[in-house]
């Protein structure tokens, strides 16, 4: 919980985590569920919901405050928060990733990694950014100009 709630690892208030969250606001339940024989044992999955919004996330607790999210709304992911990571989905259009790539570059953000997948031509398409610099809000603001996009979040490093 505490790391829903932007507390770090070495935080003392971890102990309180639960009533400060719902001091902010959240809202949780446990349910138990069957991962894979393949799954992290502290492999967990969030369904997150804000208004309207909604979005489904699985990652595991490695440790020592690392954590790797390996799926969001079903398309696979490889993220531990070492870097300043934007995630965006779009309608798969012919260049989309050179558009987000030249917002990119313009605003001086060295790319780290970047991932596109998708469910099929001309769908859905996830795009993973890593960045060695924060993604400003202007560069946050161009690429959501853009009709395809559906949605775009920028994650701050974390590690």
């Amino acid at each position: 919980m505490g790391g829903l709630i932007g507390l770090a690892p070495d935080d003392m208030r971890l102990r309180e985590a639960y009533d400060e969250a719902k001091a902010a606001g959240l809202e949780w339940s446990f349910d138990e569920v069957e991962l894979g024989d393949e799954a992290h044992p502290n492999t967990a999955i969030f369904h997150l919901e804000r208004g309207d919004d909604r979005l489904v996330v699985r990652g595991a607790s490695l440790g020592g405050g690392r954590v790797e999210v390996s799926e969001i709304d079903g398309f696979p992911v490889a993220l531990g928060g070492d870097y300043h990571t934007v995630v965006l989905l779009a309608h798969d259009e012919p260049g989309t990733i050179a558009c987000v790539a030249t917002i990119m570059a313009g605003h001086r953000v060295n790319l780290a990694t970047m991932r596109v997948d998708r469910t099929g031509r001309h769908q859905d398409a996830m795009m993973t950014i890593e960045a060695d610099e924060p993604v400003n809000e202007a560069a946050l603001a161009a690429i959501r100009g853009f009709p395809w996009l559906r949605w775009a979040r920028a994650v701050p490093k974390i590690a």
